[in-house]
C-alpha cells in the first residue's frame, strides 16, 4: 500500500538521484545511510546550491 501525505499543503520538492544512465533510476535498490552521513551529504548539496549563480 502507498500513502501520499502533504497534498493539502501547497509545496514543491525535488529528488536528487545520482545517476549515469536511466538504468540507475531503480527505486527497488534501498541504500541505508546513517544520520551523520546524511548530514555530510546535505552540507555538500547546500554548498553546491550556494555556488550557483
Amino acid at each position: 500500500a502507498q500513502v501520499v501525505l502533504g497534498l493539502e499543503v501547497n509545496h514543491a520538492h525535488i529528488h536528487l538521484l545520482p545517476m549515469n544512465s536511466e538504468a540507475d533510476v531503480n527505486f527497488k535498490h534501498h541504500v541505508q545511510v546513517d544520520a551523520e552521513e546524511q548530514k555530510e551529504i546535505a552540507a555538500k548539496i547546500f554548498k553546491a546550491f550556494q555556488e550557483l549563480d
